[in-house]
């Protein structure tokens, strides 16, 4: 069997410290965010994310945990842009969403796909989009 340049390509570079690091980082801002204490959730994906209005770092990530850290980036940037009337926040916010769908679509993790729709939705409400929404 012979598997595609991409997939091997991944195989080198993935580094599953990296991932389980980012995936107990993910899940605990996941718990903060259900509690609504998004500054916490934000501390807690810190080591890959430290600037509101940028991109996290997802070098060495593997796709499903970097379309994870996306989606949870771009609740955080949605709720605090939303509560601090952050200007562009939303914005940013939903470019996470897109780029997170996209993933999660490729990979056909439905649960994932569903949540992220969820989150735009809740973009576009706050931006006073409802046909978006």
């Amino acid at each position: 069997m012979t598997l595609p340049t991409s997939l091997l390509h991944e195989m080198e570079t993935h580094n599953p410290s990296v991932d389980n690091s980012v995936e107990r980082a993910c899940h605990q801002a996941k718990l903060l965010e259900n509690k609504g204490d998004f500054g916490e959730a934000w501390r807690a994906l810190s080591a890959y994310w430290t600037e509101l209005d940028e991109r996290p770092q997802l070098t060495g990530l593997a796709p499903s945990e970097a379309a994870e850290l996306l989606l949870r980036a771009g609740v955080i940037t949605s709720a605090l842009g939303g509560k601090n009337q952050l200007a562009n926040a939303q914005e940013t916010a939903k470019n996470l969403f897109s780029e997170s769908l996209s993933v999660f679509q490729s990979l056909r993790y439905q649960q994932k796909i569903l949540e992220v729709q969820v989150e735009l939705a809740l973009c576009y409400w706050r931006t006073g989009e409802l046909n978006e929404a």
